[in-house]
């Protein structure tokens, strides 16, 4: 089947900085959990193919963070945010510390951490990772979301490391492994979404200075799932798409209620995927789920008018999947990876890559190039009608969960305990 070229992806940075806000990413920066738009698309081209390995090469810099986190980075010019959790232990209690941590781009100097307090933390036995979302930055402030079954805080930080308000919100919530979506940068707001079953999920906006509510949505229906919503544009108009437990929804970023949704059930894990004009949505819980690609112009229930294609069992994993042009990759099992025509949900390959994350999700670079990276193994791919696999690294951080950060010509690439620094020497 001919295919063509890959599709330019300057247009989703150009929609990024239109919806986040008013001090606007720049190109080159990460600012939150997968980029700017939160689909895995990066403006940067000519990274590094190969580093590690016995010679450290590329490797510019590594640091220790202390505690465990299984956040993603983000990166705003010289700064590199990430967030951990130590857990401190008395006679009765064992309550989590919750740490936002700021690095020096260049070389690696932590400029700062600082305790986000965890609030009236009621657990009298040990409780789940409370870092395990990406922080978002929009270059005045950083967001943290932290929380356990019990409770879950949002807190704005400024660039010295000061608290500047805090949010909680208390449970119990039903968590696996924790709460797991990241916050959302639109326009003067900051958006997070809590799916929680028995009816006690929401989504709420707060105000980027104040941490006021600007409004809040009522989730009484969506199961939790560990998705992050993803900020899209469909003819002009800002949609959140959230891969709900039940439904992929488009929701309207200004006020939290739903344009439209397919019926699913979608489980818990991915972000959903973009690019061309469509949406493509698998479960992230592992073995053969429901995927759907959807066309996001409709309104109201469109299962039947705007799904172009639906696979009743196609094989998911954690890390989420990516859209590079004609093609919809992810690593699908331990040891596999998938690609599928974007536009007809037919197979292109499916392939042994021994090795690959199934928990880290890749990115793609302007120049057209796949990156399936971790702290552990890392395989760089160019999209085609084969597997062709570009370049092969390894480090010796630990592949557990931490998806990269991409910006100015460099990876950052972080494991529950450690950061790396990639670039070319």
């Amino acid at each position: 089947m001919k295919r063509s070229h890959l599709s330019p992806m300057l247009p989703l940075f150009a929609a990024a900085v239109l919806l986040i806000g008013p001090a606007a990413c720049r190109a080159g920066d990460w600012p939150g959990w997968r980029g700017p738009t939160g689909v895995g698309v990066s403006d940067e081209k000519d990274l590094p193919l190969t580093w590690g390995g016995k010679t450290k090469e590329n490797v510019l810099w590594t640091k220790t963070i202390g505690g465990q986190g299984y956040s993603s980075p983000a990166v705003w010019g010289d700064r590199v945010f990430v967030t951990t959790m130590v857990t401190k232990k008395d006679a009765k209690e064992q309550v989590p510390e919750n740490y936002v941590v700021c690095y020096k781009a260049d070389d690696g100097t932590e400029l700062w951490r600082t305790l986000v307090p965890p609030g009236n933390w009621p657990s009298e036995k040990p409780g789940s990772n409370t870092a395990i979302p990406t922080p978002a930055t929009d270059g005045e402030r950083v967001y943290a979301w932290f929380g356990d079954d019990k409770i879950g805080v949002l807190a704005a930080l400024d660039f010295k490391g000061e608290v500047q308000w805090r949010f909680e919100r208390l449970g119990p919530f039903s968590l696996n492994p924790g709460l797991c979506s990241s916050p959302v940068l639109y326009k003067d707001v900051v958006i997070q979404l809590c799916d929680q079953g028995g009816g006690k999920g929401f989504l709420v906006a707060l105000d980027k200075k104040t941490g006021a509510v600007r409004w809040e949505q009522k989730r009484k229906k969506e199961s939790h799932n560990n998705c992050t919503p993803v900020l899209i544009e469909v003819g002009g108009k800002p949609q959140l798409v959230v891969n709900a437990s039940d439904a992929l929804q488009g929701v309207d970023p200004d006020n939290g209620e739903l344009l439209w949704w397919c019926n699913g059930p979608l489980g818990f894990g991915d972000s959903a995927a973009f690019g061309g004009g469509l949406v493509f949505a698998q479960s992230g819980a592992g073995g053969d789920s429901l995927a759907v690609c959807v066309d996001p112009s409709g309104r109201g229930d469109v299962t039947k008018t705007h799904v172009k294609w639906q696979l009743p069992k196609a094989p998911g994993y954690y890390g989420s999947p990516v859209v590079a042009g004609d093609y919809v990759l992810r690593a699908y099992k331990p040891g596999f990876v998938s690609c599928r025509s974007l536009t007809t949900g037919e197979e292109v390959y499916s392939e042994r890559l021994e090795g690959v994350s199934t928990v880290c999700s890749p990115f793609v670079t302007a120049d057209g190039l796949v990156y399936f990276v971790s702290g552990g193994k890392s395989f760089v791919v160019k999209p085609g009608p084969k597997l062709d696999v570009v370049g092969r690294s390894q480090l010796d951080l630990g592949d557990d969960g931490p998806s990269a950060a991409i910006s100015g010509g460099r990876l950052f690439l972080k494991s529950s305990h450690g950061i790396a620094c990639i670039g070319k020497k």
